[in-house]
């Protein structure tokens, strides 16, 4: 693939970019969350690969997560206005690390790493040029520079980088699972595991039921991801890259109910702003300059660790590491652990805990905590973490009520179906983990 060279674009691009990482990092739930998940008791913590070292070093805790979120919230806003926007953006990055960076540490890591990496770039590049509150106090009456090759710098490194949260995902799907990942019914099961997982019904709209138009859908998907990245070294396949990106997220989204919509928003870095918004582009342009440099080292560094994560197929690492890449061909059966409240004459029946026990929906972060407890992912079970774990399921009330009277809980690794005829039947399989006495006294526990 010949790589065109740089052409000289406007400021509005980075401070779209600039101000969109402020808007949806204000919306993210993650940030909004972050005292709850800094709550979280020490011993259900489960760092990914790139954040262990903070578990040692770093003071986890509500009040900590706190004003980290307001000093996060103050950034975003600076961002917006273009106040101080390298600063801000430098703001938007530090705090951004320790908010977002608590949500990981539950057992799965939320796929939000990009807007960190943006906010980075722009924290070295001129992202205040252009849409700045600050830039037009100064500059009046002319707020706005000319195009230049120090903004298409920052702009094109994190294209790259958007390229490679796609193009990895494809890879691997074929590196795994071959063909057969499209020419099977391994997407109709994937949807079902994510029906399964929220606890949504069946639509009336039975895409599901139509079996090439899913696998039409499955090869749409992997020539979306592969293409990606040679789409962005053009006008006009920056467009379509755009277009086919807006497609498959609003598909996935109605389909299966995975939301992406911080992707969505960076999507401003693809857009012609040039032939867009013409009235706030000034005449002329610039060569490459000194202001290009820090952008520059900055990307090629990023780019050069996210496309070693993507080639290690890295999915549970952050702040740097490769993008869920669905890439197993999955059956219609799903595994979850199962937690059973054993009375005195020999009864049992399940703790409602997710959706295959009758509880609430979970999150991403709490299936990947029960598939942790359960050994799903290294086989290792500690009798001592299900004992603190079931102590925070039973805090829910509906949970605390079916347990009363209970002497002992039984922790099973089971597999449910996910066709969504059978959803609330009972399990396909139940293995033994663990039993433990209620209640569960500390001694216990160790």
């Amino acid at each position: 693939m010949k790589i065109p060279k740089l052409a000289a674009e406007p400021p509005l691009g980075l401070a779209a970019l600039r101000i969109a990482l402020g808007a949806v990092i204000l919306v993210s739930p993650e940030l909004w969350q972050a005292p709850y998940w800094a709550g979280l008791p020490a011993h259900l913590r489960f760092a990914p690969e790139g954040l262990g070292w903070a578990l040692q070093i770093v003071p986890i805790d509500p009040f900590i997560a706190r004003v980290a979120q307001g000093l996060l919230i103050a950034s975003c806003m600076a961002a917006i206005l273009g106040l101080g926007a390298r600063l801000a953006m430098l703001g938007v990055t530090l705090f951004g690390l320790y908010v977002f960076g608590v949500s990981q540490l539950s057992g799965a890591v939320i796929h939000n790493m990009h807007l960190l990496w943006f906010s980075a770039l722009l924290a070295v590049s001129p992202c205040g040029d252009a849409l700045s509150l600050q830039g037009w106090l100064r500059r009046r009456p002319h707020a706005v520079m000319p195009p230049a090759v120090d903004y298409t710098v920052p702009l094109q490194c994190a294209r790259i980088l958007l390229a490679a949260v796609y193009f990895f995902p494809g890879f691997w799907k074929l590196e795994t699972s071959g063909l057969a990942w499209i020419f099977s019914d391994n997407l109709r099961n994937q949807i079902y595991w994510k029906w399964y997982e929220i606890g949504a019904a069946a639509p009336n709209l039975r895409l599901d039921q139509v079996p090439w138009l899913l696998r039409l859908a499955a090869l749409a998907v992997v020539v979306f991801e592969l293409s990606f990245i040679a789409l962005i070294w053009s006008r006009r396949g920056r467009m379509i890259a755009a277009f086919g990106g807006v497609l498959f997220h609003l598909g996935t989204q109605w389909i299966m109910g995975i939301t992406f919509i911080s992707l969505i928003a960076c999507y401003v870095i693809l857009l012609d702003w040039q032939a867009i918004a013409p009235a706030f582009v000034r005449a002329g342009s610039a060569n490459v300059t000194r202001r290009a440099l820090p952008s520059a080292l900055l990307g090629l560094l990023l780019i050069t660790i996210v496309f070693v994560q993507g080639a290690r197929g890295a999915v549970q690492a952050w702040p740097l590491g490769c993008y869920p890449t669905f890439d197993r061909v999955v059956d219609d059966y799903i595994a979850d652990l199962r937690i059973e409240a054993v009375r005195e004459d020999g009864t049992a029946v399940a703790i409602p805990d997710g959706p295959s026990t009758g509880g609430h929906p979970r999150a991403p972060q709490d299936w990947a905590r029960a598939w942790r407890l359960a050994g799903f992912y290294d086989g290792q079970v500690d009798p001592a973490l299900l004992g603190h774990y079931v102590e925070h399921v039973l805090r829910d009330p509906r949970a605390a009520a079916v347990a009363m009277g209970a002497t002992h809980v039984r922790f099973y690794a089971a597999t449910y179906s996910v066709l969504p005829e059978r959803m609330g039947q009972p399990p396909l399989s139940m293995q033994l983990l663990a039993e433990l006495p209620l209640p569960i006294t500390s001694n216990e526990r160790r």
